[in-house]
């Protein structure tokens, strides 16, 4: 209807006026929580607001219409693309919160169907980045052993993360140090070993540091060897915990290479240690933590901390 002008076969259902306001770009579209600009896949666009509208409009436009795509988001990948020009809509709706499908999406529709010339002279890949370019083994917080590609798309070099979505890098300074050009404040860098090979990725967020070996390199076997859980140092927290909420017993346990807690349904979840707290993430769901209570050095109760402050202790099942 928006591409009809507001009417539906002979029926007029919006005022021109209407339509005119809600396919006319307002203010730029940004990132939750921040005021970087929401990213897009599709070439040359960069993402505005309408009137209850999402309007795709060319890059240094400053906002003059008319948008070459039109339509809305929902959470949890769910969005609908009209464009105007090719009498073409393309709706997806799924239930995938947290993840990246709709960039990928973007991405497949923008080089398979709208702009498959963009795709089709790929610029030549500089000298100093080639030997950054591969796959890295990430292994922490909610990654699980998760492969990140570094890549050279259309002339950017890119990192592309499966969970979430494909992070443009733009140059940090002259150390070789990059940034993630819609989050400055994330910086990549890269490791070579003694032979002077690429072998690590690093990426700082905060505080927080980062390391992802390349795979198959032989430092990717040293950290995978350095890293796996040691029964030794968390067999103190292995064992059963009695959980009032359900009035059954979780068990924590070593599952693989993991520290797992399994729920009286049986179901299996992974915990983090993160670095320098006495805390566990939920690599599955990582706004809940998880803390063991020590008394005189034995382990008494386990704790789980929910988003809002909730806390449900579990006391230990000798």
């Amino acid at each position: 209807m928006w591409m009809d002008g507001g009417r539906v076969g002979d029926r007029r259902v919006l005022t021109e006026a209407a339509v005119q306001r809600t396919l006319t770009a307002t203010s730029s579209l940004s990132m939750i929580g921040s005021e970087a600009r929401s990213p897009t896949s599709f070439t040359g666009l960069e993402v505005w607001y309408g009137q209850m509208s999402v309007l795709y409009l060319p890059i240094d436009s400053d906002g003059e219409g008319p948008a070459t795509i039109i339509g809305h988001s929902g959470s949890d990948d769910t969005v609908a693309w009209a464009w105007p020009d090719r009498d073409l809509i393309v709706l997806c709706f799924t239930q995938s919160r947290g993840g990246a499908a709709m960039m990928r999406l973007e991405k497949a529709l923008d080089r398979l169907l709208i702009d498959p010339d963009a795709y089709a002279d790929q610029p030549e890949v500089p000298l100093e980045l080639r030997p950054c370019l591969g796959v890295y083994v990430a292994d922490w917080s909610n990654d699980m052993k998760e492969e990140f590609r570094v890549e050279y798309r259309q002339g950017k070099p890119v990192l592309d993360i499966p969970s979430q979505m494909v992070f443009e890098l733009s140059p940090h300074d002259e150390t070789g140090k990059w940034t993630f050009a819609i989050a400055p404040a994330v910086k990549v860098w890269f490791d070579r070993d003694d032979e002077g090979n690429v072998d690590c990725l690093w990426i700082q967020q905060g505080p927080m540091t980062f390391e992802a070996p390349r795979k198959g390199s032989p430092h990717e076997l040293e950290f995978t060897r350095a890293h796996r859980v040691d029964p030794e140092v968390v067999g103190k927290y292995l064992g059963k915990y009695h959980d009032p909420e359900s009035d059954a017993d979780v068990e924590v346990l070593i599952d693989g290479d993991y520290v797992g807690v399994r729920n009286p349904d049986g179901v299996m979840f992974h915990l983090w240690n993160v670095p320098g707290k006495d805390a566990w993430q939920v690599r599955e769901s990582p706004t809940v933590a998880l803390t063991f209570q020590e008394e005189d050095g034995r382990v008494v109760s386990l704790t789980r901390n929910s988003p809002g402050g909730a806390k449900l202790v579990m006391p230990r099942i000798e």
